[in-house]
This record gives structure tokens, sequence and C-alpha cells, in this order.
């Protein structure tokens, strides 16, 4: 089965400083969690995927085809969508607004499985009762349902997710947790950087960890949540599972 997502080799450069170090990692399906301490280069190699970081050298390929040098929309209009770090809404744009921006029915086949703005509001129902607010208005919780409805109608089979439990209450964590199943039993992948181990382990079966630019440990998340040398090691956190 050929990966969705496939990195080989990639390294990142920033200002004269090497970000990246030769990362290899492959996604098939289904969810997996980049996990690891602050900055550790897990948001420079979302950003690198989706084009909007140039990598150094390596490969980034999505489905077979190569990523690597193509811009950010390009990127997009393949099937890569992007949840970004601290949401990133428009203050003045309302909810309709921010999704009739993004969507463009022109671009989806009819062989798609389209995800429409009707969709994401029967998805997220608070966003349809908010239909008219400005982003500005919205509460941390509505701003990351708009974030993720705003990927969505870009019609990706990839989405990424910087952090999304940021700034979450533990009510609001639940239902994006069921938000995440969701998504990939609709047959979406997702590639999710977080912090919180219950929450990243909730949505993702499989995590990677991210130690000053590379990869050190991947694996099967019960696995690592039995192992309290590996929570230690790599996470700098006791057997408890809480960062």
């Amino acid at each position: 089965m050929q990966p969705v997502l496939e990195i080989s080799d990639l390294h990142v450069f920033r200002q004269g400083s090497h970000i990246l170090k030769g990362i290899n990692l492959s996604l098939s399906g289904g969810s997996l969690a980049l996990i690891g301490r602050n900055g550790m280069g897990k948001t420079t190699l979302i950003l690198t995927i989706m084009g909007l970081l140039k990598a150094s050298t390596g490969s980034v390929r999505f489905k077979g085809e190569e990523l690597t040098g193509k811009k950010p929309y390009i990127i997009a209009r393949q099937g890569i969508g992007l949840v970004p770090q601290g949401k990133r809404v428009f203050p003045s744009l309302t909810v309709d607004e921010h999704l009739r921006l993004v969507f463009n029915p022109k671009r989806i086949s009819k062989a798609d499985s389209i995800w429409n703005i009707e969709r994401v509001y029967a998805l997220f129902p608070r966003l349809k009762e908010r239909i008219h607010q400005e982003g500005n208005r919205l509460s941390g919780g509505e701003q990351q349902m708009l974030a993720i409805g705003r990927a969505l109608v870009t019609n990706p089979s990839l989405l990424l997710m910087d952090e999304p439990s940021e700034g979450l209450s533990p009510i609001l964590m639940d239902s994006l947790i069921e938000t995440c199943h969701r998504l990939t039993e609709a047959g979406i992948s997702l590639l999710v950087v977080e912090q919180r181990l219950h929450f990243a382990s909730a949505v993702s079966d499989k995590y990677a960890i991210l130690m000053t630019g590379a990869v050190v440990h991947q694996g099967a998340f019960p696995e690592l949540l039995r192992d309290p040398n590996l929570l230690s090691t790599y996470m700098g956190i006791g057997n408890s599972g809480e960062s």
C-alpha cells in the first residue's frame, strides 16, 4: 500500500540553524501523532510539508508525488489541509465568510466525498448557530471548530493539525477527540502535532517523537504509555502520562 505521506531524509535550515536533521516518516492512513517537548521542530515539519517553509534537502511525497519546491496553494489543491497553531481566524470575518472564502465547488470532482459548507455545519452545529458572528467574538473552542471547518472545505485527504487542543477545556478536548475519530472514519488521514499526551493517544494509535529536529522513537501508544523510561527520556514526564 502506497503511503499517504512519505518523508525521506528531510533537512531544513533556518537563519543558519539546522532545524530538521534527516527526518524519515511515513503515514499510510489513519492518524499519526508527532509528540515531543517544545522547540524540537514539530511545527517546522508541518510548515515544511505544507510548503510554507523551504526544505534544504530531502523529499516529501504525498500519494507518491513530490511536494518539495511546490507553492502552498498547489499543495492544498492536491489534497492537504492545514489547521494551524493558534487557529489563525480573521477577526473581522464571520463564520460563514471564513468558509465561503475557502470553499470552491469548481475544484471538487463528482468522485470526491464533498466537504461543503453545510457538511461542516452538520459536523459542528455550534458554528451554524454562530454563522454571522465575527472571528473575534468566538470562543477558543468555536475558533478551533472554524479552523478545522475551514481546512475541511478544501476537501483534503490529509489534514495537518498543529497543537489542536491548545487552550481548550477538558470538555472541548473530548469533543475534538470525537471529531478526529469521525474524520478518520470518513477516510481523512491526520498528522497531529500535540503536547498533551492524553489527547495525542486518544486521537492516534501511532506516535513519532521528535527531539532536536530528528525522529528518535516511534511506535504504538500502548508501548509508550507502559514505559516510564521512554516517557521520562523523551517527554520529560513521569509514568502518569501527563506533561
